[in-house]
Order: C-alpha cells, then sequence, then structure tokens
C-alpha cells in the first residue's frame, strides 16, 4: 500500500511540475540551469543517475515557481529512492 502511494502521488506531483514549468516563460538562466540538468543526467553511470535524476525534476518543481510544490515532490522523490534502494542493481531491473 505504501509503495502504491509513493507512485501514485509522484504521478500527480511529477507531471503537474512539468505543466508548471512548461506553462512559465522562463529566464535564460533557468533555462540553461535545466538544460544542464537534463544533460548531465541523460549521460550519467549508474553511480550518479538517481542523484542527477533527482536534481533534474527537484529543478522543474522548482521551475514551476509554486514554492509549496518543492518540498511536496523533495520528500516523494527521497520516498521514491528509499524503495528503490530495496531492489538489487542487476542490469534487467535497471533496464
Amino acid at each position: 500500500a505504501e509503495l502504491d502511494d509513493v507512485i501514485a502521488l509522484r504521478g500527480v506531483l511529477e507531471p503537474g511540475a512539468a505543466w508548471a514549468a512548461a506553462g512559465r516563460t522562463l529566464a535564460p538562466e533557468e533555462r540553461d540551469v535545466l538544460w544542464a540538468r537534463h544533460e548531465a543526467a541523460a549521460v550519467a553511470g549508474s553511480d550518479d543517475y538517481r542523484r542527477l535524476d533527482t536534481l533534474l525534476h527537484l529543478t522543474i518543481a522548482e521551475l514551476a515557481g509554486i514554492p509549496s510544490l518543492v518540498p511536496l515532490v523533495a520528500d516523494n522523490r527521497a520516498r521514491v529512492n528509499a524503495w528503490l534502494d530495496t531492489f538489487p542493481l542487476l542490469p534487467r531491473n535497471i533496464d
């Protein structure tokens, strides 16, 4: 039940954050940070991927312009990562 809750909440928070961020006119510096976070996560190895992916998602939440959204996304990402820590890092699981 807890895992279902974590995943369902993520399915609401993260698309909502992306939608809100996409609806804003971002300053060039904001676009640069977002793109840099995307590029870093896209090429990250297994040791760094989850941390860099989390930074990308937190950046999107920040760029949504809804201050109270950021701690919600951060807490949910921490819960997602805690669950992911329980899965062995086998190639088939990563795929």
